[in-house]
């Protein structure tokens, strides 16, 4: 069962890792076409997928636990570029799925 769980991480990194390469390139191609610096950031990413999608999050949040959670620790989670997100949490995700190796001494 264990195995299944870091294989299923080990994709989900993969997955993250592919999804923050093509933000890049979007960002990229659009830099280029509009000759000056453009980063979609995670709302403007997720509003295009679910308009509601974000303001049912803040409910969600601000009813089950502090309002401040919101304003100190998801807010700005969601103005940061949408690659930059999927990078570190592809890493988290691919660290976690990661089979640890037995070192065996080297004098054997």
């Amino acid at each position: 069962m264990i195995a299944l769980i870091k294989f299923l991480m080990r994709f989900a990194g993969i997955v993250l890792f592919a999804t923050a390469l093509v933000a890049m390139v979007s960002d990229g191609s659009k830099s280029i076409a509009r000759s000056e610096v453009v980063v979609t950031s995670v709302r403007q990413m997720w509003e295009g997928v679910s308009v509601q999608g974000p303001e049912t999050m803040r409910e969600s949040v601000t009813s089950t636990v502090d309002p401040q959670v919101w304003d100190v620790a998801v807010e700005p989670v969601l103005s940061w570029p949408l690659w930059l997100v999927a990078l570190l949490t592809g890493s988290v995700t691919l660290w976690l799925g990661s089979r640890r190796r037995v070192r065996q001494p080297s004098y054997i």
